[in-house]
């Protein structure tokens, strides 16, 4: 079983790679899900690969951010870089990117990152048929669930083991792009969830509290149940993390796989898991049944990194703030506060602090100790110890030298394949300009005025489609008529139209969706609601996951072999059942650029949604595209 460390710096890189790590992922420069983070430069990725592969380590990029149009020609001269730096493999979750990998750079071995949203056995069923040589499971499965999926296809499973959880689903999170303007699918998330939030009862009493910030994930007593259920590869989440937490986490888990079922190994992974300073954990959603909800969020706590210090008592003066220590601290220790009202996070190096009128370089738990506090800081406030002065002063220069490898950039960087592909691909230059596109008008009136048509000017309308998860609503909408009506699948909708119906242009117009996260054990619901509706003739369906495609490819078959006729009878008049289903795609597709709308085609979806994060520049280009496709 791999242990799969993560890495934002050169120093925390070599960290991970002596701490244990049999792998160690990082992010792919501007074109991860880290966007924030410090880019590292392609001297660095060069010399980090040859520093993993020197010890025996792999190396793997992430490269999973959503793309757009302009950032196509960077990605593919990316990838031609890292085919030629010999990389393990390439996380993505860019239906575009997977679209360009594998045409133009067939050497590189590609992850499905969980971003791509792999929620049951059917996600990692298709991921692997694409060619994906592993899949990063989503976060929300359930051990059953990861073993359902394992069972389903050889494919290599990842699972994310130990870190920060999301509290949406994984790759359909929206949260920051709609509050803070800001596109976590693209790797720029404010994390909005962080954030405290309050409501008012009944118009009076206001209450409220960090109701979506997540516990972080704990999977050591889990690891041998992971095993069992299939997964190859445990992730530690924290490419943003200091060098103390990955070299403690990592360390714990390498205790725990180089010694399992040892009590004396557990206790001590423990102690070095308490050391790392993390958010408080839970066993996430492994075993959510059996332990509940109550342990994944605790919305009396900020959701800070860090170990709890203690809260800011009375009144500032001259900048210095009184704590009751929770925690042992030291000057040169790390600290960071959490500002209650602005919610503001800053941070700082504690450079002195005071206890009963004098110095002190240290104090313990439980000691009331006064020190310096960034402006703004008010009484109720947290603290929390991010590093420690002891962590900061064991780092070392390391022994990764990027320098050396600048000679080897610059000469991949001289060749012009990349450059030439980009142009080929219509990437570059006055190929990337928009086509104007030409609005037809119906103008009522004959009369000549100045040379122009005398009359009102009427643009032709656009379909518009109307999409329910409840077919009462249709009772009080009488008066709407949309081109297509869009139905959400679930056991109620169906019990709706089973004892409902519905005919007309309603029902010749009709779409039924899929919704985009479908459990293990709903989908041998879907499937036989599906054959159930192609029986009555229902062959238009949307669908919220690639994956979704299998149901139908399935229902097909059976279509299929129903209508052929018994050996010795007539053969049956041609009915809908030779009929092929027709696909649309949901905007959880997440269509952002023309390779990922190519890429959709492929994979037999028409009139896939973009995304909601598409601007009208996007919006132009994908509309000019499809024309085409």
């Amino acid at each position: 079983m791999e242990l799969l460390a993560p890495a934002g710096t050169l120093e925390v890189f070599e960290t991970a790679v002596r701490s244990g790590a049999d792998a160690v992922y990082v992010g792919a420069p501007a074109a991860n899900a880290r966007a924030l983070a410090r880019n590292f430069t392609l001297a660095e990725c060069a010399a980090m690969t040859d520093f993993a592969h020197e010890n025996g380590v792999k190396i793997y990029f992430a490269m999973n951010s959503l793309l757009k149009d302009g950032d196509l020609a960077p990605a593919l001269k990316l990838l031609a870089f890292f085919q030629k730096i010999g990389i393990d493999a390439l996380i993505i979750q860019d239906l575009g990117l997977f679209y360009a990998a594998r045409r133009y750079f067939p050497d590189l071995a590609l992850h499905a990152s969980t971003l791509m949203g792999a929620h049951n056995s059917l996600g990692v069923r298709q991921l692997a048929e694409m060619g994906f040589e592993r899949v990063v499971v989503a976060r929300e499965m359930r051990l059953a669930e990861i073993a359902a999926a394992a069972r389903s296809t050889p494919v290599e499973l990842e699972a994310f083991v130990h870190g920060a959880m999301c509290f949406s689903y994984s790759g359909l999170c929206m949260f920051s792009s709609f509050a803070g303007g800001r596109s976590g699918l693209r790797g720029r998330c404010v994390q909005p969830c962080r954030r405290r939030y309050s409501w008012r009862n009944d118009g009076r009493k206001k209450s409220g509290g960090y109701l979506f910030s997540m516990n972080d994930l704990c999977g050591l007593p889990l690891v041998d149940d992971l095993r069992r259920a299939g997964v190859r590869s445990l992730k530690i989440e924290g490419r943003m993390r200091n060098r103390q937490y990955v070299e403690q986490v990592v360390g714990a888990y390498r205790l725990i796989l180089d010694h399992p079922a040892e009590p004396d190994a557990m206790a001590e992974a423990e102690i070095m898991l308490a050391s790392a300073m993390g958010r408080k954990s839970s066993p996430g959603y492994f075993e959510i049944q059996a332990q509940g909800d109550d342990e994944l969020i605790s919305p009396q706590h900020s959701g800070n990194i860090g170990l709890f210090v203690g809260t800011v008592a009375g009144g500032l003066r001259a900048g210095m703030g009184e704590i009751k220590l929770k925690a042992p601290l030291a000057s040169g220790d790390r600290l960071r506060v959490h500002q209650e009202k602005s919610g503001e996070r800053l941070s700082w190096t504690l450079e002195n602090m005071r206890a009963a009128g004098r110095e002190i370089s240290r104090g313990e738990g439980g000691a009331r100790v006064s020190m310096p506090l960034p402006s703004g800081t008010r009484p109720g406030d947290c603290v929390y110890k991010v590093d420690t002065r002891d962590s900061r002063t064991k780092a070392r220069r390391g022994s990764i030298r990027s320098a050396q490898f600048q000679n080897k950039v610059r000469k991949i960087q001289a060749d012009p394949a990349v450059d030439n592909l980009c142009r080929s691909l219509g990437l570059t230059g006055k190929a990337m300009k928009i086509p104007r596109l030409e609005v037809k008008e119906k103008v009522r009136g004959k009369k000549r005025q100045g040379g122009r048509l005398a009359g009102k000017t009427h643009y032709q309308p656009l379909p518009w489609w109307l999409k329910v998860d409840d077919l009462m609503i249709l009772r009080k909408i009488t008066d709407l008529a949309p081109d297509r009506l869009v139905v959400v699948l679930s056991p109620v909708s169906l019990r709706q139209f089973k004892r409902q119906g519905l005919s007309g242009p309603l029902r010749r117009g009709m779409v039924w969706a899929l919704p985009p996260v479908i459990v293990e054990e709903d989908l041998p619901f879907f499937t036989q609601a599906v054959l159930f509706l192609a029986r009555h003739d229902f062959m238009d369906w949307q669908i919220g996951h690639i994956s979704q495609k299998l149901i139908f490819q399935e229902a097909a078959v059976k279509l299929a072999a129903q209508g052929r006729p018994a050996r010795g009878k007539r053969r049956r008049p041609p009915s809908m059942k030779s009929r092929s289903f027709r696909l649309y795609g949901h905007y959880s597709l997440n269509i952002m650029n023309t390779f990922a709308l190519r890429e959709a085609a492929a994979l037999g979806i028409r009139q896939p949604q973009i995304s909601l994060e598409s601007d009208m520049e996007m919006c132009a280009r994908l509309g000019h595209l499809a024309r085409e496709v």
